[in-house]
């Protein structure tokens, strides 16, 4: 994996959009991925399509559960069209309480129901291409079998649209070996893990598929990155970093990343100080052994090459937060 891409990421639609857009295009960067965090991701999308000539564009991660895989079927489609053949749908489950609460969704098996969406998905853009008769997906948790003339969008000339889907753990991690084009990373992971742990299910996923992850699987990281123009910056950076490791150490979603590195028992001090809601004191208690498990740090000049050194073996693509780092600069590696 030496031919590394690197793309942008983001979770809000904040500042100067347009200029961003640009700014991301003069760095050469490969790709742009928005995430449903704060807005709509295919909206921002839609619009990098129209401004973008070259970025291949994607969700990371968009919500599959509070849309109907009927509903991610026709925007991704538009976008596939729009885009020539440049988006890419990211999909992910998001935790409980979010889809319930947030939401209003209920929340039952999120693995096998995420990979049944995904084939759903597919089954949809079959038949819109031409490649399926007729519409007829009977699930467990999703059924269709209506397509009338007036609601078939046709088929279009980019129909092979990448589905990744966002995955830690051991079920979801097969699903994206099994059915996927590609896996995003959680940033709350390691080279070490990814390595050692997550290949070797990704690996089990893919021969059941038939498919070899080499050849059909794209990996795409997006670690912590703790990066400024001096010392000083740094130091602010790596405080904001610290904190967000806590959180995550704090959830018992990620405990297997924690044991892995040795740090289960930290993460059940954290997990009772999130109960507790003490969450000012949490990144108190993540010491810079552990921090350095899961984040990377260099100035501007270096943080690049820092990430193709610890990635570039294993990812195919590496997310820079547009946070994280200053467009505005040049990223090629030295």
């Amino acid at each position: 994996m030496t031919d590394v891409k690197l793309d942008a990421w983001m979770r809000e639609l904040d500042g100067d959009y347009a200029a961003l857009l640009d700014s991301i295009q003069a760095e050469g960067l490969d790709g742009l991925f928005f995430a449903e965090g704060k807005s709509n991701p295919f909206n921002a999308l839609s619009i990098a399509a129209d401004r973008t000539d070259d970025l291949t564009l994607g969700t990371r991660i968009a919500l599959a559960f509070p849309r109907s895989p009927m509903l991610a079927a026709y925007v991704a489609w538009d976008l596939a069209r729009y885009s020539e053949g440049r988006f890419a749908l990211g999909l992910g489950t998001q935790v409980k309480a979010h889809n319930e609460r947030r939401f209003d969704v209920k929340w039952e098996a999120p693995g096998p129901r995420l990979r049944e969406a995904v084939l759903a998905i597919r089954h949809i853009w079959s038949v819109w291409q031409g490649e399926e008769p007729e519409l007829d997906f009977d699930g467990e948790y999703y059924q269709f079998s209506l397509m009338t003339e007036n609601f078939h969008p046709g088929p279009i000339d980019h129909p092979d649209i990448p589905i990744f889907v966002s995955a830690l753990n051991s079920y979801n991690v097969h699903v994206a070996g099994e059915v996927c084009d590609g896996i995003h990373l959680h940033p709350f992971n390691s080279p070490e893990y990814l390595g050692e742990v997550m290949y070797p299910w990704l690996e089990e996923g893919a021969e059941r598929g038939d498919r070899a992850v080499e050849d059909d699987i794209v990996v795409s990281a997006s670690p912590f990155i703790i990066t400024g123009p001096d010392d000083e910056a740094i130091a602010e950076k790596r405080e904001a970093v610290r904190k967000r490791v806590a959180f995550y150490a704090s959830t018992p979603s990620y405990r297997d990343v924690l044991e892995f590195h040795g740090w289960g028992d930290l993460g059940d001090g954290l997990h009772e100080l999130s109960r507790e809601g003490k969450w000012s004191e949490m990144a108190e208690h993540v010491p810079d052994e552990m921090l350095y498990d899961y984040a990377i740090e260099a100035h501007h000049d270096h943080i690049v090459d820092a990430v193709v050194s610890e990635y570039g073996d294993l990812a195919d693509r590496i997310v820079l937060s547009t946070y994280g780092y200053p467009f505005g600069k040049t990223l090629t590696p030295a």
